[in-house]
């Protein structure tokens, strides 16, 4: 990361101050938005800068380049200048991918992290018109649309505002300053020339102030002239023109202005997006470049220092520009030479990515070509597919496919943007270019190669559902006799639970028991520690088939190489799902416990989106206890809706969001939203979510009344549920799912519904074990009432009496529990269920020994 790209470009000292826009700035805690647009040399940045230099306000500077139209390189940048500022480290561990940037989940983080803290802060994106990207696009509208209100943002652009951010402005809840702000008044450019010994009458002050409209960067070079000429009024004439073209303005009165040496500094520079001595010096050759870069922009000759110990620069873009125009005219020797030099520097100095684009461009394959594979784990362990697949596909193809191993690497990349043909297609390349080379190969040679293309075959069949080729290729590698184990990508991106990704079949149980249950206790010798992303997937398919124990040892088995990878994408499904077996356990305390040891283990901080799945696991915690205030803290219910934008990265979110909207008593509104995640389930071939989010349907469909809808939901979902083995998310819903099963069967026989009944039953049967571990379970909270729990369920004062006063006649915890379920079940489903609860005639005798009746 290039850290001048988040300071403060350094302000002249030739500086006017410039009324009508910092009056407009001043309102910024008041709009906490701000819009500033203009044409190229317009003074946006030396205004925002010199205004903000002037201010106690603490301020983010984060200057934007074309390359920035990477999502997760924007997003990376962004949260570094916060940090920076604030000297804040935690900003820079919020999780960026770009699936998280598409979501909004990165900025979400951002926003929530804000929040958390109370300084306050303005966030500046400078040259903001530089990005086309969409995704790049909405996540900031989404950012400027939820700041905390500790947070206000200056936009500079030389582009109007686009698509929401125009609406605010048109809502006028944002700051505008234009082109009519910006421009020079006649006091002004006075001013700017007066600063430069240059004294000018009204008349050839009209002149310029006609013949530039105010544009500062005309007005500066303007000044260059009248400087270099004793005739100030002829100089003053002969820059006038209305229309003048800006590129004869910086020919004339700066580029030529210089010796020749200076300009071919100025033309074999100018393809570098930061300037700075070394790297200058070893482009161009001139070993004074550090010097000359100082006295260049002490002259204002279009290069703008970026930090305060003027050590890097940029040109001004247009300035960069008009020479990138010039230094297209050079033989093309000549600019691969550049490119190939301004590579090697940065190779030697640790900027891989950078060193990469330039031997790109100097056409250098051959030496960019060990870079790309060089940083490939590195890239794929940050979900930085695209980036890496863009170098790969920007050399001669012939290249990758004569190396076997970046052919097994592409493939896995394009697996996991989910190209599957092509991954097959280099899956293939990868076998053929090992039958080309393996005679001239070493014995070990041989092996390793060999079984990364097995690796690679397997993955492929793995995201097209074939567990049965996936096990072929399994069997094939265990055959090899490999002494260091095969180097795969992350193999999830951004998953809470493992069984959602395509190593998990997509909650397909039958499958991940076929592809792994046999070989998960060999795999460690060809995968490594990588192999307990597959033994937590099988894990998970156990847990959702109600075999604890064996998920209990499978955790215990591999929970070294667990630790010992630190990759937060398996650890976070390995503690919720041991957090889900102690929940089945009835021991809601160590669930709890085991969060907040994965959170530990983890050392990522608040603004990481594991931590995010861990809240939101969190709070579906507080969900299975009842307590929603609690688990809106950690959800953030007041940020969403059931009409969001949905998609796979926020769907545990939004589906923990309709269990809220359930417990809550807002069924309407939580079967709109499960309605539009079992559309997204079925597009995304979710089908571990769609057995959850049909059974949440059938629960509010329930709660409103609605027997029909309800008993279809929980058809369909044991429908899907029953070829697959799922106990675990029917049993988990409890007492809701329990009442449920118990009418399905009848509710067959009457309807022309048949067939599911016997697994019903048996679901039935674990449900109710579920229900009765729960209920013998030590669980305090759940055994003294608070007025948490009043706010939740929304009692009468009157009711409240009646339950302090039942909670106190209580003998036992069980009968506490059963009191509090009871209550609770009374509230919120109807009075079949109660009547089941087989407690109805012993807290009748207590409420009529208070005199008191609550039935009513």
């Amino acid at each position: 990361m290039l850290k001048t790209k988040l300071c403060t470009p350094k302000i002249n000292k030739y500086i006017v101050n410039r009324e009508k826009a910092e009056e407009k700035l001043k309102l910024l805690p008041e709009y906490r938005l701000a819009f500033v647009f203009a044409p190229a040399g317009y003074g946006k940045t030396t205004t925002v800068a010199s205004y903000l230099l002037k201010s106690e306000l603490k301020y983010a500077w984060f200057s934007i380049d074309e390359a920035d139209n990477d999502p997760v390189r924007f997003w990376r940048y962004l949260t570094a200048s916060i940090a920076s500022e604030l000297k804040n480290s935690c900003f820079q561990e919020i999780s960026i991918n770009m699936d998280l940037v598409s979501a909004n989940i990165t900025a979400d983080l951002l926003i929530d992290m804000l929040g958390s803290i109370s300084d306050d802060i303005v966030l500046v994106l400078d040259d903001y018109h530089l990005i086309h990207n969409e995704t790049v696009q909405k996540s900031v509208e989404h950012l400027a649309g939820f700041m905390p209100p500790n947070l206000s943002l200056i936009i500079l652009s030389r582009k109007e505002p686009e698509r929401e951010l125009f609406n605010m402005c048109v809502r006028e809840n944002a700051i505008r300053i234009d082109i009519n702000d910006l421009s020079f008044s006649p006091d002004e450019t006075s001013e700017l020339f007066m600063q430069r010994g240059i004294r000018l009458d009204p008349e050839e002050l009209k002149v310029l102030q006609n013949c530039t409209e105010g544009w500062a960067a005309g007005l500066i070079a303007a000044s260059f002239s009248i400087l270099e000429n004793n005739d100030v009024g002829g100089a003053v004439h002969a820059f006038s023109g209305k229309n003048r073209n800006i590129e004869k303005i910086l020919l004339n009165e700066v580029f030529d202005q210089w010796t020749d040496e200076v300009k071919e500094f100025f033309i074999h520079t100018s393809f570098l997006d930061k300037l700075t001595g070394p790297l200058c010096g070893a482009v161009s050759g001139n070993g004074k470049s550090a010097e000359l870069l100082r006295r260049l922009s002490e002259s204002n000759s279009f290069i703008i220092p970026i930090d305060q110990e003027n050590k890097w620069f940029r040109y001004h873009h247009l300035f960069q520009e008009f020479l990138m125009n010039r230094l297209e005219t050079k033989p093309v020797l000549t600019r691969h030479t550049l490119y190939r030099l301004a590579g090697e520097w940065y190779r030697e100095n640790g900027f891989m990515q950078d060193s990469i684009s330039c031997f790109l461009e100097a056409e250098e394959y051959e030496k960019a070509f060990p870079l790309v594979w060089n940083i490939y784990l590195s890239m794929v362990q940050k979900s930085e597919f695209k980036l890496w697949r863009k170098y790969i596909e920007s050399m001669p193809q012939q290249l990758c496919e004569s190396d076997v191993r970046a052919c097994t690497g592409y493939s896995w990349v394009l697996s996991m943007e989910g190209q599957l043909e092509k991954a097959q297609i280099w899956a293939d390349k990868a076998q053929a270019c090992y039958d080309r080379i393996k005679d001239s190969l070493k014995e070990k040679e041989k092996i390793f190669l060999e079984a990364n293309i097995c690796v690679t075959y397997a993955n492929t069949a793995i995201f097209r559902m074939n567990a049965a080729e996936a096990v072929k290729q399994y069997r094939k590698v265990l055959t090899f006799n490999l002494d260091v184990p095969v180097i795969v990508g992350e193999m999830n991106s951004g998953e809470p639970n493992l069984l959602k990704t395509a190593y998990g079949f997509r909650g397909r149980l039958n499958k991940v028991a076929e592809a792994y249950e046999n070989y998960v206790e060999d795999m460690p010798r060809f995968l490594g520690d990588f192999s307990s992303y597959i033994a937590v997937t099988l894990a998970e398919c156990n847990y959702e088939r109600g075999d604890l124990k064996a998920v209990h040892e499978i955790l215990l088995k591999n929970m070294g190489r667990i630790t010992s990878l630190n990759n937060p994408g398996i650890i976070v499904p390995c503690f919720i799902i041991y957090s889900k077996v102690k929940r089945a356990r009835g021991d809601l305390a160590g669930a709890f416990k085991i969060i907040q040891s994965g959170k530990k283990i983890l050392k990522e901080k608040s603004g990481s989106v594991w931590n995010y799945f861990f809240d939101i696991y969190q709070a579906s915690l507080y969900l299975y206890a009842g307590d929603a205030k609690s688990a809106s803290q950690y959800l953030h219910t007041d940020r969403m809706g059931v009409y969001d934008v949905l998609s796979a990265p926020r769907e545990f979110e939004y589906i923990t969001y309709a269990r809220y909207l359930v417990l809550t008593n807002q069924p309407e509104d939580s079967l709109i939203l499960l309605n539009r995640l079992e559309n997204l389930a079925q597009k995304e071939d979710r089908l571990g979510s769609l057995v959850e989010i049909l059974c949440l349907s059938a629960i509010a469909y329930s709660r409103l009344g609605n027997f029909s809808n309800s008993m279809l939901s929980l058809h369909k979902a044991l429908s899907l549920g029953a070829p697959e083995g799922y106990v675990r998310t029917f049993a988990d819903e409890l007492e809701p799912m329990a009442g449920l099963l118990r009418e399905y069967g009848a509710w067959t026989k009457r309807t022309e519904y048949s067939g599911g009944r016997q697994y019903a039953k048996r679901l039935l049967n674990t449900t109710e074990e579920s229900i009765k571990i729960q209920r013998n379970a030590n669980h305090p909270s759940k055994t003294v009432w608070t007025d948490s729990k009043a706010d939740q369920v929304d009692f009468s004062a009157r009711e409240l009496e009646v339950l302090r006063l039942l909670m106190n006649d209580c003998s036992n915890r069980e009968i506490a529990e059963t009191l509090f379920i009871t209550v609770r079940t009374v509230k919120f489903h109807n009075a079949r269920i109660y009547e089941k609860l087989g407690v109805k005639n012993r807290i009748e005798a207590v409420i009529k020994a208070r005199n008191l009746n609550l039935m009513n």
